[in-house]
C-alpha cells in the first residue's frame, strides 16, 4: 500500500481546506433545490390520450405508455416525442427498463411487451382476464409486475409465472429495490373498496405490512431500504424509515398517483396537475405545473431531468431555475474544522450553531472516480435529526447549509456517512464579538 508523506497530508489538507471554503464564500450555494427554482414546460406528446406512466434511461432514451387503444407508446429522443409501434391493440398501463435492450410494458387483459432494442414483441403473462397495472425491472431476469385480483407476476428471464397474493385486492404499483426489497401496493376491493394495502418480498415469500394507510395506495417507491414512500387518496404520504411505516404531511387531500427520489430530493403528482416536492425526504411542498389535469406518474436522471405526465396527453419536464443568491449574515468573523488529511466514509464535525447571527455549512468533496452517496445527520440537545442524502458524483463538490434542516439550534454537531470514501468539513461564521 501506497503511504503518503506527512508533507503530503499537509499539502492535501491545506489544498482541500482552501477549495472548500471558497464554495461558501464564492457561490453561498446549498445542496437543495427549493420547490420554486423548478418551472415545468409542457411538451408536445401529439396524442390527447391519458399517459399512464414514464421511464428514462438517459435523456435522449425516455419512454411513456397510453391508455389508448391506437396509439400506446411514445418515445422522447432529447428533441421531440414520437409514436412507436407496439404491435398490440391493448391499454398499456405501466413501463420499466433495464437498459435500451431491456424494457417492459404491461396493460389490459394481461398484455405484457419486452422491448429488445429493435422492436416489441408480446410475452406470456398466462392471463388475460386482469389488468396489469404496474411493473418493475431489477435486471433482466429479476422483473415483478402487479395487477387485479391480488395477481404477482415475476419473469426470471425466461418465462413469466403469477400467483395469486389476495383475489379482493388490486395492486397498483410494485417496486423492486433489489430481490430481496420488494414492495406491492394497492387497494382492497367489496366492502373495504378504497382501503390501502401494501406487501413486501423479502426473497422468499411475501407478506402484508401495515403502513397506516386509509386510502388505496397507487405508487411506491424505493431509494434505498430506509426510504420508501407509498402515496394515494386524500394526499396520503406513507414513509418507511427501515423499521416502521409513517406519515408524511401532503398538505393536499387529492389523489396522488405517482412518486419518485433521486440524490436526497423527493416528488409526487396527482389529481389538479398537483406537483409535490421535497428537499430534506420528510417535508413536501407545491411545485406549479401549469396546468390542472390529473398528473399520473414522475420520473428522473437527476435533478434536472425530470418528466411527468397525465391526462390529456400532458407530458411535463422540469428546468432547473437559478437559485436566489444566498444572504449571508454580517461576518465578523469565520472557523474552519481541522483540516481533512485523506478521504474516509465516516466524518464527525463537532460544534456549530445555526442561531440568530451564526452560519454553519457542511462542506463534502468527492475525490474519486465514482460517484459517492452521503447520509448527513445533525446531533442536537433534542436528539439525532436525519439530514439530507447528498449525490457527489466523481471529483465534485456541494455545501449544505446546516440550517435548512435544524434552524435555531445554539449547540449542534454533524455525522457524515458515505458509501464511498469523501472528503468533509465543517465551516462557521458568524457576526457576534
Amino acid at each position: 500500500m501506497m503511504r503518503r508523506s506527512n508533507k503530503s497530508r499537509l499539502a492535501i489538507s491545506i489544498i482541500m481546506m482552501l477549495l472548500l471554503t471558497m464554495i461558501i464564500v464564492l457561490s453561498g450555494g446549498t445542496a437543495a433545490y427549493p420547490s420554486d427554482s423548478y418551472k415545468w414546460n409542457r411538451q408536445e406528446s401529439g396524442t390527447t390520450a391519458p399517459i399512464h406512466d414514464v421511464v428514462a434511461i438517459d435523456s435522449t432514451h425516455v419512454w411513456a405508455v397510453t391508455g389508448n387503444s391506437e396509439l400506446q407508446l411514445l418515445f422522447f429522443n432529447g428533441s421531440s416525442w414520437s409514436a412507436q409501434e407496439s404491435g398490440i391493440s391493448d391499454p398499456l398501463y405501466a413501463i420499466d427498463t433495464v437498459d435500451n435492450n431491456n424494457i417492459w410494458a404491461v396493460g389490459y387483459n394481461g398484455v405484457i411487451i419486452h422491448y429488445d432494442g429493435s422492436s416489441w414483441e408480446a410475452q406470456d403473462s398466462g392471463t388475460t382476464n386482469v389488468s396489469i397495472n404496474a411493473v418493475s425491472a431489477l435486471d433482466p431476469s429479476h422483473v415483478w409486475a402487479a395487477g387485479g385480483g391480488g395477481q404477482i407476476f415475476f419473469y426470471d428471464g425466461f418465462s413469466w409465472s403469477r400467483m395469486t397474493i389476495d383475489n379482493s385486492i388490486a395492486f397498483e404499483g410494485i417496486y423492486a429495490l433489489d430481490s430481496s426489497h420488494v414492495w406491492a401496493v394497492g387497494g382492497e376491493l367489496g366492502p373495504k373498496a378504497g382501503h390501502g394495502v401494501a406487501f413486501f418480498f423479502d426473497g422468499n415469500a411475501w407478506s402484508e405490512v401495515n403502513t397506516g394507510a386509509g386510502s388505496t395506495l397507487f405508487d411506491v417507491f424505493a431509494m434505498d431500504s430506509r426510504h420508501v414512500w407509498a402515496v394515494g387518496g386524500r394526499g396520503e404520504i406513507r414513509f418507511f424509515d427501515g423499521s416502521s411505516w409513517s406519515g408524511q404531511a401532503s398538505n393536499t387531500d387529492v389523489i396522488l398517483y405517482g412518486v419518485t427520489a433521486l440524490g436526497g430530493h423527493a416528488w409526487a403528482v396527482g389529481e389538479q396537475g398537483t406537483i409535490l416536492y421535497s428537499e430534506d425526504l420528510r417535508s413536501w411542498t407545491t411545485s406549479s405545473s401549469g396546468v390542472t389535469k390529473i398528473l399520473r406518474s414522475i420520473t428522473g436522471l437527476d435533478a434536472q431531468h425530470l418528466w411527468a405526465v397525465g391526462d390529456d396527453g400532458v407530458i411535463l419536464s422540469a428546468e432547473l431555475m437559478p437559485a436566489p443568491p444566498f444572504t449571508p449574515t454580517a461576518r465578523t468573523w469565520g472557523h474552519d474544522s481541522i483540516g481533512v488529511t485523506a478521504p474516509a466514509t465516516a466524518w464527525y464535525l463537532a460544534e456549530g450553531s445555526t442561531g440568530s447571527g451564526f452560519e454553519t455549512w457542511i462542506l463534502l468533496a468527492n475525490p474519486g472516480s465514482e460517484k459517492a452517496t452521503a447520509h448527513v445527520y445533525y446531533m442536537t440537545p433534542k436528539g439525532e435529526t436525519a439530514g439530507p442524502i447528498v449525490e457527489l458524483a466523481a471529483s465534485t463538490r456541494k455545501t449544505i447549509n446546516v440550517a435548512d434542516t435544524v434552524a435555531g439550534e445554539w449547540s449542534v454537531s454533524t455525522r457524515v456517512s458515505s458509501d464511498k470514501p469523501i472528503l468533509a468539513e465543517r465551516a462557521m461564521y458568524g457576526n457576534a464579538q
